[in-house]
């Protein structure tokens, strides 16, 4: 184990190697009984594209969608760095 590259990174960054750097909307989906959000590397990682994007997380049992600022109220952006 350790650090690995989770999916939801993956996503991101093929859609922002495509030239779609707006990242709106991130779907998790995992076929368990209970709610797997992103983990923390991914919420930074999101983050940095859009601090206020919607995450869907979705399971066997049902679906909710969350905003990533409520994910990671304290995520560290460029403008931290005095950058947007």
């Amino acid at each position: 184990p350790g650090l690995t590259i989770c999916a939801e990174r993956v996503a991101v960054s093929k859609a922002v190697s495509e030239g779609d750097k707006d990242i709106e909307t991130v779907v998790v989906y995992t076929d368990t009984d209970e709610p797997t959000p992103p983990c923390g590397a991914c919420r930074q990682f999101i983050a940095e594209f859009n601090r206020e994007a919607n995450i869907i997380i979705a399971w066997r049992k049902g679906v909710k969608q969350v905003n990533l600022k409520d994910l990671l109220p304290l995520a560290f952006t460029g403008e931290k760095l005095g950058k947007t």
